[in-house]
């Protein structure tokens, strides 16, 4: 636990295998452009809805139990560099535990998986002043037809897509539609879907800043 902690652009260049680790590259990488983002309508309702769930007395003592035994402190870290050297420290073993007990977290509040990364932040860094990771209600994926192996566009919709979610993405969707993957990112290609979410929520701010005239 006493490696020495390395900096942002090392991961950068050299992507990590450890997936918390990475998860905390995205992190790193969404807090730089935070500050020019602008919260759709539907991202500001997401995040206070997350935010009301922190309130929870169950949850708080869950997330009270869990940052006492990975020493973090009681409200979390609030220094995102501190954190950032803290989740360097796993090493193979201590890092299944603790992707373990993220799981457990989530099955035990019956929280979607989408969800992970916003309470994983939480439970670290004490806040949600990040916004890249808030959950999109709508999600494009690709993949390979189980007969004819030939990669189908599908739609991932959850429990709080509304019909105003797909009216608002289905820009990007019809764009996608006809876009045939690349042959060697077969699952999930993300050379070529990297910036769908990115587009997807230029669309939707240009639509209701149009609305509000």
């Amino acid at each position: 636990m006493n490696r020495k902690p390395k900096k942002l652009m090392f991961f950068i260049q050299n992507p990590p295998s450890n997936p918390a680790l990475k998860r905390f590259v995205k992190y790193a990488q969404s807090k730089k452009k935070d500050g020019d983002t602008v919260l759709t309508k539907r991202e500001k309702y997401l995040l206070q809805k997350f935010e009301l769930f922190t309130y929870r007395e169950e949850f708080k003592e869950k997330i009270e139990l869990l940052r006492k035994k990975y020493q973090i402190p009681i409200d979390g870290f609030k220094n995102f560099d501190n954190a950032f050297i803290w989740v360097q420290q796993f090493n193979e073993k201590s890092l299944t535990e603790y992707e373990s007990q993220l799981s457990k977290l989530h099955k035990h509040f019956y929280i979607d998986r989408r969800w992970l990364e916003l309470v994983e932040y939480w439970l670290v860094i004490g806040s949600i002043d990040i916004y890249d990771i808030i959950p999109a209600p709508v999600k494009i994926e690709y993949f390979d037809d189980q007969f004819t192996g030939k990669p189908e566009m599908f739609l991932r919709i959850y429990p709080d897509t509304q019909q105003k979610d797909l009216v608002n993405s289905w820009d990007m969707i019809e764009k996608y539609q006809g876009l045939e993957p690349i042959k060697t990112d077969r699952a999930t290609p993300q050379s070529e879907f990297k910036n769908i979410r990115s587009q997807t929520r230029s669309n939707i701010i240009r639509k209701e800043n149009t609305k509000d005239r």
